[in-house]
């Protein structure tokens, strides 16, 4: 599903719910592109380290053939990718700020969070992370939710997407 922020511009947003084998990496990389005679030093060219994320899911039948074109057609873009392990549930927010937990939750400034409600999903822009709770860019009205911080990122490399008559799995 593609989605539309003033932060990032247009992204694809990753939907669906992935498998306990995802995994998560945090690294600082200081990678040298080209070397000339071996004296070129490596420059930490980050503050925080970078994240990535190895993530699994599983579709079902119906859904496979638009999902891989998902998959191929947002290979070189901007995708929005939820934290899954990351959920909470909120009972309702009426204006520009989300009373949340923060402190053991990974929402940054400048940043999005998915909403999952009953009728569907949403996605919110974060101006700042205070000790309480998300104030965001634009208000909201919405009950009975559940919240998780997104991340902006790209894919590395290429997708994966085995697929038989019954379900898909890509990666």
């Amino acid at each position: 599903m593609k989605i539309q922020t003033t932060l990032f511009g247009e992204l694809v947003l990753l939907d669906q719910c992935t498998l306990v084998g995802s995994s998560e990496s945090l690294g600082f990389q200081t990678y040298v592109n080209s070397s000339h005679n071996g004296t070129e030093k490596r420059k930490a060219l980050r503050e925080t380290a970078s994240q990535v994320l190895n993530i699994d899911y599983v579709v079902a039948r119906q859904a496979v053939a638009q999902n891989f074109n998902v998959l191929w057609g947002g290979l070189r873009k901007l995708w929005a990718i939820p934290v899954d392990v990351e959920w909470q549930r909120i009972g309702g927010v009426d204006g520009d700020f989300i009373e949340c937990t923060t402190s053991i939750y990974d929402f940054r400034n400048d940043s999005l969070a998915l909403l999952k409600h009953k009728d569907g999903l949403a996605v919110v822009e974060i101006k700042e992370v205070l000790a309480h709770g998300l104030k965001l860019y634009e208000p909201i009205t919405l009950q009975n939710f559940t919240i998780c911080p997104l991340r902006v990122g790209f894919i590395l490399g290429d997708v994966s997407a085995p697929i038989n008559a019954v379900y898909g799995q890509p990666s």
